[in-house]
């Protein structure tokens, strides 16, 4: 007679290890949009698809645990774009490069202003602040910008 050693209990246990272990891999993820901590690089998007963070990790260090939520309540500015704040965190530099794209609808766009006007901005300790470099593709109406740090972007018009 040969006795089995893998109880039910264990062949749980190691399922669940196994999971856990597959969760932080890194990737795409939905809900809330997650990249695991121990990803070097990857796409984190939004939970409802209109915004996204791709991260690469030069420095070979890991990167953090990142989420893109939408922001509800952003800080008013007479450009601001309704729909397109998004809050990237932690709220913290990344460790390697990241760019944001965040999609817009043209008809929220402020009236009278262009969508070739539209850049990406991040909240800082003075206010609004337009990303350096940033880019607007009315074809598929997104906004892209190159990013260091984790915070409050949106989608702005500068004019």
């Amino acid at each position: 007679m040969v006795r089995s050693f893998l109880t039910p209990i264990t062949v749980l246990t190691i399922a669940f290890v196994a999971l856990a272990l597959l969760s932080g891999c890194g990737g795409t993820g939905g809900g809330g949009g997650f990249l695991g901590p121990n990803a070097q690089g990857g796409t984190v998007t939004s939970s409802d698809g209109n915004a996204s963070l791709v991260l690469q990790n030069n420095s070979g260090i890991p990167i953090k645990t990142v989420q893109v939520n939408p922001d509800n309540a952003p800080p008013q500015n007479a450009g601001l774009v309704s729909g397109t704040a998004y809050t990237f965190t932690p709220n913290d530099t990344i460790e390697g490069t990241g760019t944001i794209t965040i999609k817009y609808n043209p008809a929220n766009v402020p009236m009278g202003d262009s969508q070739s006007s539209l850049a990406l901005f991040m909240l800082t300790g003075v206010g609004w602040t337009e990303v350096a470099g940033s880019s607007v593709d009315t074809s598929t109406d997104t906004v892209t910008g190159q990013v260091t740090s984790m915070g409050i972007y949106a989608v702005i018009s500068t004019s």
